[in-house]
């Protein structure tokens, strides 16, 4: 039986983990990096397994950790994605800086 993870979030709300959003997220970077839907499915596919496997015995994990996880296996393994996916946060950040001026 596998046991329930829960995630804490920035605002310490506490969920449920969701594969789902993190395949999401990972799809978006993807996309936008101009990566094939197969390729793309076939990358998510990986780095769930790969992050699950790591966090499966945990019970308890935030998203700063998963989205750290995450990130690490694109840099390693799929440069364009990571590098798509740190541009997005980068913008996000700036517009969250505009916002606060």
């Amino acid at each position: 039986m596998k046991k329930r993870i829960i995630v804490i979030k920035k605002s310490s709300k506490k969920q449920k983990f969701s594969a789902e959003k993190i395949k999401k997220s990972i799809d978006e970077a993807a996309k936008e990096a101009n990566i094939s839907k197969r390729k793309r499915e076939e990358i998510e596919k990986e780095i769930l397994k790969k992050v699950f496997k790591i966090i499966e015995n945990r019970g308890v994990i935030t998203t700063a950790e998963i989205r750290d996880l995450v990130l690490i296996y694109l840099k390693k393994e799929y440069m364009p994605i990571f590098k798509t996916w740190m541009t997005y946060e980068a913008l996000k950040m700036q517009r969250r800086a505009m916002e606060l001026q």
